[in-house]
């Protein structure tokens, strides 16, 4: 980071976090992607050692679906 002043009043200042805040969000961005992987393969593996579960993994998203499209645009119910 940079301190930036005012020569003539030194009270004055501010601090350059220069891209900082853009380094920031690409770690967020990295680290979510990470979960995100970690959570599709988790999802694979279950189905593939109980396919049962497909079918209730089915039916949860079958009802998130419903229910965001009820909250996005409530007056098609």
């Amino acid at each position: 980071m940079d301190l930036l002043y005012d020569h003539n009043n030194p009270t004055h200042f501010h601090l350059d976090r220069g891209d900082m805040e853009e380094r920031s969000t690409r770690g967020t961005i990295n680290f979510a992607l990470v979960w995100l992987a970690i959570a599709v393969a988790t999802i694979a593996v279950l189905l593939s050692v109980n396919p049962g579960l497909r079918i209730q993994l089915e039916r949860m998203l079958y009802n998130a679906i419903a229910l965001l499209r009820s909250v996005i645009n409530p007056s098609q119910n």
